[in-house]
């Protein structure tokens, strides 16, 4: 056996042991790690035996049971808030919509891998109550997106198709290059703020990881992406205060100033191509629309669902060039297949998310040093959610796991805050 694998096994083994043993966190940071890679996607992976290659269900476990033996030093004021409820109750809408929708051959596959979603977020949630946790979290986040962009740098041509980086690197959640690059988007706002706070080593890192991830945000040329990105830097000058407005606009312009450097004519040429016409987009974008109509159709005929999983099934019956098809939507998605009660429940998971951030916002003191990192922490959150959700309007995020994650993040952050000064 190779050394990366052993070295896995080894990693594997230890995470199990310290979050039993030590903090279930440890677990966690396991699991997050694992997601963000997908380590049996690495030709090292394959090598690993059989029950290292179940490594997120062992280390949820390890999670579960850290958790149940450190259950006494959990530290939330609530059981369950309310974006918790909220995810629970859409969890349930999806299990009903297979009862109510129309009846497939399907096995239910979004309700089981949504519910283990759910499990493992609630989890989450009363274990990432401190900003030291916090931190932690959002360092992983940035060390695998500097593997993957590291390994897409050297990727060889058969990830190129059309001049373009199809199949992405990581989790099987953004396995592909669009959902990937929304995956980048999430990762950006907190290199940005580490970058403004951190020491010199710190800033030199960040620098580092950034030209790799926009490097490979410019080899997948989503144009979905590149829409986010603008609105990101719209949202960064409007939401941030007096204090940082200086340090963002000089952050935004060396961002754009590398990635010119690093664009090419061919990127700049499918960027071109982004039209509002009808009679005149592409063919891909065309098909998104011509599947957005099949949706509302849908809806006309099944206002509580067809149920999920099921668009894809019954798209062709609407329009035949739309047979097999995605909606390529989120919304449009949620609303065909779990009905205006599914698509009202997401909606207000997402206003949610930006209530916690608000109240936050208000209630620190941005004269202290503390509160300054709140505020940065906030700042990061507000500017990948608002290019996350635009990302969901050209992909469907309805079943994939990193939704749910990027919602819950204000309600991690909430958490600390109220262990931090409550």
């Amino acid at each position: 056996m190779a050394l990366k694998p052993l070295l896995f096994i080894f990693i594997f083994i230890g995470t199990f042991i310290g979050a039993i043993f030590i903090t279930p966190f440890i677990g966690l940071c396991g699991y997050i790690m694992s997601y963000n890679l997908n380590p049996i996607g690495f030709w090292w992976g394959k090598q690993l035996p059989e029950i290292f290659q179940r490594y997120s269900l062992l280390f949820f476990l390890a999670c579960l049971g850290g958790m149940i033996v450190h259950w006494s030093k959990l530290r939330y004021r609530h059981l369950l808030e309310g974006q918790e409820i909220l995810l629970i109750l859409f969890i349930l809408i999806i299990w009903i919509s297979t009862l109510t929708g129309v009846p497939s051959h399907g096995l239910g596959e979004n309700s089981l891998k949504m519910t283990k979603v759910c499990i493992i977020l609630l989890v989450a949630s009363h274990l990432v109550t401190n900003l030291k946790y916090y931190n932690i979290m959002v360092w992983i986040y940035i060390l695998s997106g500097l593997y993957s962009g590291f390994e897409i740098f050297n990727s060889d041509s058969l990830s190129f198709i059309g001049g373009r980086l199809q199949s992405g690197v990581g989790g099987s959640d953004f396995s592909e290059g669009n959902f990937l690059a929304a995956h980048y988007l999430i990762v950006l706002p907190w290199i940005g703020i580490y970058f403004l706070k951190g020491k010199l080593r710190h800033k030199c890192f960040c620098l580092f990881a950034a030209v790799f991830i926009v490097n490979s945000l410019i080899l997948i040329e989503s144009r979905g992406a590149f829409l986010a990105i603008l609105a990101g830097g719209i949202t960064a000058l409007i939401v941030t205060g007096k204090k940082y407005r200086n340090k963002i606009v000089f952050l935004l312009l060396l961002g754009l100033a590398g990635f010119i450097y690093l664009s090419d004519t061919t990127f700049w040429t499918r960027m071109n191509t982004i039209d509002t016409n009808e009679s005149t987009m592409g063919r891909s974008a065309g098909g998104r629309i011509e599947a957005w109509k099949v949706a509302i159709e849908m809806f006309n005929d099944y206002p509580y669902g067809v149920g999920e999983g099921n668009f894809k099934i019954l798209a062709g019956l609407y329009n035949p060039d739309a047979e097999g098809r995605d909606t390529h939507n989120t919304f449009f998605r949620c609303l065909a297949e779990l009905g205006l009660q599914g698509l009202v429940v997401l909606l207000f998971m997402i206003y949610m998310a930006f209530k916690y951030l608000k109240m936050i916002q208000n209630s620190i003191n941005i004269n202290t040093q503390l509160g300054q990192e709140y505020s940065l922490h906030i700042l990061a959150l507000r500017i990948s959610l608002v290019m996350y959700i635009v990302t969901t309007c050209f992909l469907s995020h309805t079943y994939v796991e990193e939704f749910y994650w990027v919602l819950m993040f204000p309600l991690f952050l909430k958490r600390c805050y109220e262990n931090e000064f409550e």
